[in-house]
Formats: C-alpha cells, sequence, structure tokens
C-alpha cells in the first residue's frame, strides 16, 4: 500500500528535476483479496487520508467496491445537475450548461457513470471535432470551435464532481452519489484561438453614425465602462449615482457585485431617461452591415474598451479590475483586496478616455446634422 504522484513532466518543478510535481496528481495504490486498486485524489493530503481509511476497511473486513453497486447513468446525473442550475444556483445555465448537457447526453447519457473511461472521453472530442454548427443554408458550414469542446468537457467534469464532492446517495447519506474517481478530472484540452477583435476609432464613427439613438448609446456606455451586454440590460435608474461617479451591478457574471465607475460620457447619457433593457443584437446586425463592417460581435466592444486603456498606457492590473475579471488564484490575488480603496485611480483610468474618444461625438453629431438637411 502506497501513495506515489504521477509527474507531468512540463511544469517548472519537473524541469528543475524536483521530486515532486508541481501539478501531477496523487494517488493511492492498494490491494484487496489479491486485486490491486488503484484512486485518485486532488492533493497529498487527501491520498494519504484516502490510503488510512482504506488500511482500516480492509483490516476491519469491511471494505467492498462502491463503484460497482452504483448503477447511475450519466443522464440521471445531468438531470439532477440541470436541476441544480434551475433552482438559482446559475443564471446563464439555458443559454450554456443546458446546450452543454444537451450535446454530453447525446453521447455519454445512457453509460453508467463508472463505466466512462478517458478513451470515452478522448472518442467525444474527435466526434465533435468533425462536427458542424447549424447554421442557415446559404451560410457555409462551420465546424464546432475547441472552445465549444472545452466548455463541454469542462461540464462534463464539473457534473461528475458534484457527485463525488457535493451531492449524496439517497439510501446512505454517508457516502457520496458517486464514490468517483472522475475520468474528466485531466482531460487535455484543445489549443483555442484567443479572439483578438476590437473597433478602430473609424470603425466607432461609421458605426455610430448608422445607428439608432438608443443602440449609440449603448455602444458608447459599452466602449467607455466596458461593461458587458447583460449588465448593461440590467442597469436600473436605482443603480446609478451621478455625484459618485459609479453604476452599481449587484450581480455579475461572476457572481460578485461591481462598482463600475462612470465617466463624461456615460454620465451624460445616465442622466437622462433610459431603458437597456432590451437585445440589441438585430439592431447592432443592422448597424455593422450599414457601416460595412465585418467580423462584428457585441462582446467585442468590451475589447475594444480594453484595447483602448492599452493603448492610452494604462496597466493591465487596472483594465483587469475595471473589466470585472476574478483575481481569486491569479496572478494578482493578493493585490485584488485592495481594489476597494483605489476607486479614484480607476475613475482617472476611464476618464482618459473621455479625451481619446472626443473627436468622435462631434463627428457622429454633424453626421446627423448633414443627413437631416438632406
Amino acid at each position: 500500500m502506497a501513495i506515489f504522484q504521477k509527474k507531468c513532466g512540463k511544469c517548472e518543478w519537473c524541469v528543475q528535476g524536483r521530486d515532486r510535481c508541481k501539478t501531477g496528481a496523487w494517488y493511492v495504490d492498494y490491494y484487496v483479496n489479491g486485486r490491486r486498486k488503484r484512486e485518485a485524489a486532488l492533493n497529498k493530503d487527501m491520498a494519504e487520508d484516502l490510503l488510512h481509511k482504506r488500511k482500516i476497511q480492509i483490516k476491519e473486513n469491511k471494505f467492498f467496491d462502491i463503484q460497482k453497486d452504483c448503477k447511475l447513468t450519466f443522464r440521471q446525473l445531468s438531470q439532477q445537475y440541470l436541476e441544480y442550475c434551475e433552482n438559482g444556483n446559475k443564471k446563464s445555465w439555458k443559454r450554456t450548461d443546458a446546450v452543454f448537457v444537451k450535446h454530453l447526453d447525446a453521447h455519454f447519457g445512457d453509460m453508467l457513470v463508472r463505466e466512462i473511461n478517458p478513451e470515452d472521453i478522448e472518442a467525444y472530442k474527435n466526434q465533435r471535432k468533425e462536427q458542424v454548427r447549424p447554421s442557415k443554408a446559404k451560410s457555409p458550414k462551420v465546424k464546432i470551435k475547441p472552445s465549444t469542446i472545452n466548455h463541454e468537457l469542462s461540464c462534463l467534469r464539473i457534473i461528475i464532481n458534484k457527485a463525488i464532492y457535493e451531492w449524496r446517495d439517497k439510501d446512505n447519506k454517508r457516502l457520496p452519489l458517486f464514490p468517483g474517481p472522475n475520468p474528466a478530472s485531466r482531460f487535455k484540452r484543445l489549443k483555442e484561438t484567443m479572439r483578438e477583435r476590437f473597433l478602430s476609432k473609424g470603425e466607432l464613427i461609421r458605426l455610430l453614425e448608422v445607428s439608432s439613438p438608443e443602440l449609440r448609446n449603448f455602444i458608447l456606455i459599452a466602449v467607455s465602462t466596458g461593461m458587458r451586454k447583460g449588465e448593461i440590460q440590467g442597469i436600473l435608474p436605482e443603480h446609478v449615482s451621478l455625484e459618485n461617479n459609479y453604476v452599481f451591478l449587484p450581480e455579475t457574471k461572476n457572481g460578485e457585485k461591481r462598482y463600475v465607475p462612470t465617466n463624461e460620457t456615460v454620465k451624460s447619457i445616465l442622466s437622462k431617461p433610459f431603458n437597456f433593457a432590451y437585445n440589441p443584437r438585430k439592431a447592432f446586425k443592422t448597424a455593422l452591415t450599414k457601416a460595412k463592417i465585418e467580423n462584428l460581435h457585441i462582446h467585442d466592444l468590451r475589447h475594444s474598451f480594453a484595447s483602448y486603456l492599452a493603448h492610452l498606457g494604462v496597466d493591465l492590473y487596472t483594465i483587469a479590475v475595471l473589466l470585472g475579471h476574478k483575481t481569486k488564484g491569479g496572478k494578482y490575488s493578493m493585490t485584488a483586496r485592495y481594489a476597494h480603496l483605489q476607486q479614484d485611480h480607476l475613475l482617472e483610468a476611464v476618464r482618459k478616455l473621455d479625451m481619446y474618444l472626443s473627436d468622435i461625438i462631434p463627428a457622429v453629431g454633424k453626421a446627423r446634422i448633414h443627413e437631416n438637411a438632406i
């Protein structure tokens, strides 16, 4: 009986030739009735605890293979996960997790969870890579993006982890719903191509010129604050504090509330009656066609905000805070706790955009006046 770590061979510690690996998985190895057993653990401490537990169970003749008795299918597990999401645990589950589960069920649905193995996951990955997205008849066929497949397999991993670490067996609350291990715990992610599209100033002027007043305000807020589409749609008058220069977001994508600093451009829009609780997708698509701008999504307005700030010399940490990126466990996890102390610094950063975009509003206004005169 022993515990051991499987090295990845790629991390910093492996390259340095250390005895331990920085990211490698830990395993427990033992024998029961002459048969070898191996179980995975999240870290060394959990592996030692699991080994100690198995030793006692074998010594007292209380060990039995729980996994063999588990008749749970993946479809049963996925439906429980969707119910979990629907009960308020995930806001955007219908657009994300429900779609992921639909594809996962088509492949794994009738399989017992204990029978799913890494080879099955690789087969799913290869199958999805060859499929094309459903689209209009006239549109060219487009293959599934690697990022979509990675999201689906991450969803698979999360679902099984819920059954291992959070959900309990109905007949015996001391046992997990699924004893593990998770076959998707260390799946190899496909290489993703990061999207880097943003609006140039010339494109922004053209887009604003052909936009309706409502869409124009939506676009200006997006490129001046970096807020997501859903965050802008959720702005209410009681969330706006013009005297304190911020918009309060009670709920964001990562589940945290946020105070978004507002420059003069945004304040001039929010000082008048407004209503952003509509879907601008169709109007945005029409405006892009009129402005002859290709390959641009609404979310790219957020990329444009970050790009403009970087061009103005704003540091990456400030941009990350303004975008509302979660920094827990990341490069800035220690400094993130002081973000609430630097509202003046954040406000100064977004006010730089007033100067940077100062030539855009007059240009759009002149175009409107000329258009009306004609």
